[in-house]
């Protein structure tokens, strides 16, 4: 057994989530897993911040993908577009997704709710291959500099549905070793969070002083991206 007594600075920080995957959207054919942002999706329609919604501004197309039954009916009504309701670990959905053409499987904050991980991620990985398209997740960080400092004074905002946290390490074990992903395919980035609509705008300040560190350390950024490379 080994252990990594080191961070790298290989995976560089890439500002807000949202502005980077939507960066990364453009223009191209997205499936986007968890559309819904459950339970905020209508609080987030209201003030402009959810991600699905500027989505269908900035992609070539979007078939948005859910386990939540009523925010779908709520986007449908809202934002009007092309959406499935399944559940990936029990390929319920497969199928239907696998109809919609694809060149971007996008899971953002996704994968820290779901119990059965591996099987989700094998769902993932197996309607990628059939489509050769990109895949693009996004989680918390387990070495956020904002949970600790948060924990240094008694606070917790972690989501109270979330299984687990992850970090670059684990993440890289998941698929490349559970997996056999080579790692040429897989790439790292770190990224924040926009958080005045949920958590006021004291906590964003010291968010936005904060984020200034994380060009410099990144790791200590809230968010992981993984982007992995279709096979060609």
């Amino acid at each position: 057994m080994t252990f990594k007594k080191r961070f790298t600075s290989n995976s560089p920080y890439v500002g807000l989530r949202d502005d980077f995957l939507l960066n990364q959207c453009l223009v191209k054919k997205v499936v986007h897993i968890g559309c819904t942002d459950w339970p905020f999706a209508e609080v987030s329609l209201k003030n402009g911040t959810l991600l699905h919604a500027k989505l269908l501004t900035r992609a070539k197309k979007v078939l948005g993908v859910d386990i939540d039954a009523e925010g779908i009916k709520l986007l449908a009504d809202l934002a009007p577009g092309s959406y499935v309701t399944g559940n990936l670990v029990n390929h319920d959905c497969a199928t239907e997704i696998s109809k919609f053409d694809f060149d971007l499987l996008l899971v953002p904050d996704v994968i820290e709710h779901v119990p059965n991980q591996l099987d989700f991620i094998a769902g993932l990985l197996t309607l990628a291959e059939r489509s050769n398209a990109l895949i693009i997740v996004s989680t918390p960080n387990v070495y956020s500099l904002k949970s600790f400092l948060a924990a240094l004074v008694g606070l917790n905002y972690t989501h109270t549905d979330h299984r687990l946290f992850h970090d670059e390490s684990t993440l890289r074990t998941a698929f490349a070793t559970d997996f056999q992903i080579h790692t040429s395919r897989i790439a790292f980035n770190y990224a924040s969070r926009e958080i005045t609509s949920r958590y006021g705008k004291f906590l964003s300040l010291i968010s936005r002083i904060i984020d200034t560190l994380f060009w410099l350390k990144p790791y200590l950024a809230d968010t992981i991206i993984v982007s992995i490379k279709p096979h060609s």
